[in-house]
């Protein structure tokens, strides 16, 4: 009965969904044959043929030398090991870049102090990875609240947000702006050496809601509100750079460049976010 190599070798290759092997060799009725699978290479062996009982042949390949076209799906802290050959792979994604960071806002004159930041940046994402580089898009969720400094409340009038100094004899005043935001991040992320790289891009905020309090105490009566329906900006964008453990844990840096409302609505500030990102 002929054998061939070559089927030898497609019918291993295929228990691992990798492509068919081209044909190599065709061998005439072999006495044995050998596949010897290992993490990273499949090794096939042929002793005698019926044309020559001394025949001895053997074809070595590298497991990862390709890759599987299927999608595959990542959550975070699982290792994603970056494809060798030349073939792309993607991936869906799930819970990346969870992060929880201080917010520095920038403002003239400066009411504002150091506050705080919380979210995912995806909850779910799409990647397509080549080389040890990755291209990334998904859709994720944010928290941010900006505290107001002290002897400063915020105050409605009209359409507009104000920040008014407390009335005198104030005490425990108190004051913050608060914005949920839809994250749309589009990132490159990029291995330096093994797990360590760096991954940078835009975030597109759509900022779907936003309020303000404040509250503060004359004698023993305790004054607060809350004001709703703010004219903030729809979209805005942020510059994301994360540097660290890919998949893993890394600092990130922030940048958010547009002012949240326009001037005739509220507030002119800007902030630089400093914080951990797990699973990015």
């Amino acid at each position: 009965m002929r054998s061939l190599f070559a089927l030898a070798i497609a019918c291993a290759l295929s228990a691992s969904a990798q492509s068919e092997a081209d044909t190599i060799i065709t061998v005439d009725s072999p006495r044995q044959v050998t596949v010897t699978k290992t993490a990273e290479t499949t090794c096939v062996n042929i002793l005698g043929s019926r044309n020559d009982k001394n025949f001895n042949y053997s074809y070595t390949v590298a497991t990862d030398s390709v890759t599987t076209d299927n999608i595959q799906f990542n959550l975070p802290f699982t290792s994603k090991t970056a494809p060798r050959s030349n073939r792309t792979l993607r991936s869906v994604d799930g819970f990346r870049g969870i992060y929880v960071g201080m917010v520095f806002p920038q403002s003239d004159p400066d009411p504002m102090k150091l506050s705080f930041e919380i979210g995912i940046n995806e909850v779910i994402g799409y990647s397509i990875r080549r080389h040890g580089a990755e291209f990334n898009f998904g859709l994720g969720l944010g928290y941010r609240r900006i505290a107001i400094g002290k002897n400063t409340l915020t105050e409605k009038e009209g359409d507009a947000l104000l920040l008014t100094p407390a009335p005198d004899g104030a005490t425990d005043c108190t004051a913050s702006i608060q914005n949920y935001a839809l994250h749309i991040p589009l990132l490159y992320t990029q291995r330096i050496h093994r797990s360590f790289g760096f991954s940078l891009g835009v975030v597109a905020n759509l900022n779907i809601h936003t309020s303000a309090d404040m509250s503060y105490h004359l004698g023993d009566t305790k004054y607060s509100r809350t004001f709703k329906g703010l004219h903030q900006r729809l979209l805005t964008p942020d510059l994301l750079l994360t540097v660290g453990a890919i998949d893993n844990a890394g600092i990130y840096l922030r940048w958010s460049p547009v002012k949240p409302f326009k001037s005739i609505y509220g507030p002119g500030y800007t902030t630089l976010s400093l914080g951990f990102s797990l699973g990015f």
